[in-house]
């Protein structure tokens, strides 16, 4: 007899569970590709993830582009740093005219 009430519970629980995680257990269960011609691999799914992450990283120099100009005033810096300040004005002066 003890048995019948043990049941009772797990049939409880097993209720209570498929309430609050029903829905969510049912969108995972329906979230691979149904068409069966589209549907992919664990391998290729990854794979195309990587492919994904790795493109981006050909064009590297999009992202190291903008700190450019401070590496060339950090290095100017020290290459200037012997001249008097008026040919570092004329130089700076001569960059925005050309710049234009």
């Amino acid at each position: 007899m003890p048995d019948e009430g043990r049941e009772s519970r797990q049939a409880r629980h097993y209720a209570e569970a498929v309430e609050t995680f029903g829905p969510a257990l049912e969108r995972l269960a329906v979230a691979y590709e149904r068409d069966a011609d589209r549907r992919t691999s664990c391998i290729e799914f990854y794979r195309a993830g990587l492919v994904r992450q790795r493109d981006p990283s050909k064009d590297a120099w999009g992202y190291l582009l903008p700190f450019v100009p401070g590496m060339a005033l950090g290095t100017l810096d020290g290459v200037l740093e012997a001249r008097p300040l008026s040919q570092k004005v004329m130089l700076v002066t001569i960059g925005n005219v050309k710049g234009r």
